[in-house]
């Protein structure tokens, strides 16, 4: 006997095992039984082969979604493992042009020879944060880069989807669900520790990036923008008491302006977050550059993501590391 599935990237086939229903498999109305010895002997040809075929004819599906709910992405994670990236940072820091220019480069195949394009839930999600980016007057970027974050529901976060596949021969795909989540959440974080309770998801992250802005740094308001990034830092690992094996980005944003040179004074915010038990990276990006001719859009922002999924050759993994679980995470990280 022989299983297969109609929903993609389903492991059935494979253990055995119905993760959507946690049921045998044969009771899951996606699952396909056939008989392969029996099918041979009297030609006829598999079920399985025909719902191939009939996919391929119809071709590639296009999901309608902005964005993603907490329920959609358990829904993607009972057939695949999804890589939770969670994007914190205040108003107007680059979290959402981030994400718009990390589906820009990935739309222009600009993430490298490594990944591939792999399928997205959130197409249109995408595509709406990185409007502002097409409409240039004269050659220049418009002051507002992308629009302000505001979530349907202000009690639950966004997620946005994209699927990721490594080129080499095992092919290995990565579901990637990063949040979008207004810079008020951070504030309130910051200010608020009773607010702490929408940030409960964050149990289940694979990756925290806290977005500091580059200028900022450099400029009069540094000490309040480093003093904030500590106080967040302190609410994750005091309050939220999360994981400290976490990968911890602290991401600089808009570094084109800075000639991609670090503020010194992010070391002060890494040294704290190591005190607090995290293993933080720095990292300079510049999602959008306004100097394209000195500094690329996109540098730097494929180097968050494959820290955290653990390809970045400056930071290697132990080949075989599994991180136990804590305090209602439903997942173990597994790396290597």
């Amino acid at each position: 006997m022989a299983l297969s599935c109609t929903k993609q990237d389903c492991t059935v086939g494979a253990t055995g095992t119905c993760l959507l229903l946690n049921k045998p498999a044969e009771s899951c109305p996606h699952v396909i039984v056939s008989n392969k010895q029996a099918e041979q002997l009297e030609g006829v040809e598999s079920p399985a082969a025909n719902t191939t075929a009939e996919m391929e004819e119809i071709g590639r599906t296009f999901f309608s979604g902005f964005e993603l709910g907490t329920s959609d992405a358990a829904e993607i994670m009972r057939s695949s493992y999804g890589t939770l990236i969670a994007v914190l940072g205040q108003y107007d820091v680059g979290k959402t042009c981030f994400l718009a220019s990390l589906y820009l480069m990935t739309a222009c195949r600009q993430i490298g020879d490594e990944l591939a394009f792999a399928g997205s839930m959130t197409l249109n999600g995408f595509e709406a944060r990185a409007r502002r980016l097409r409409r240039w007057k004269e050659g220049t970027l418009p002051k507002q880069l992308v629009d302000h974050t505001v979530l349907p529901d202000p009690r639950a976060p966004a997620l946005l989807h994209l699927a990721l596949r490594e080129r080499a021969a095992d092919r290995t795909r990565f579901d990637l669900l990063i949040t979008d989540l207004p810079g008020e959440w951070s504030t309130d974080l910051v200010k608020d520790a009773s607010t702490a309770g929408r940030f409960s998801f964050l149990k289940r992250a694979d990756g925290i990036v806290i977005t500091l802005d580059g200028p900022m740094l450099t400029g009069p308001e540094r000490h309040a923008a480093v003093q904030n990034a500590k106080l967040l830092v302190s609410r994750l690992a005091d309050t939220l008491d999360l994981d400290r094996s976490v990968p911890l980005v602290l991401m600089v944003t808009k570094c084109d302006e800075l000639g991609m040179q670090m503020p010194s004074i992010v070391g002060s915010v890494a040294q704290h977050a190591k005190n607090a038990g995290f293993c933080p990276r720095v990292i300079p990006i510049a999602a959008i550059s306004r100097t394209p001719a000195e500094v690329s859009s996109g540098t730097g922002v494929m180097d968050v993501i494959e820290h955290i999924l653990g390809r970045n050759p400056i930071w290697t993994p132990p080949k075989s590391q599994v991180v136990g679980v804590q305090k209602g995470r439903n997942f173990a990280r597994i790396r290597g």
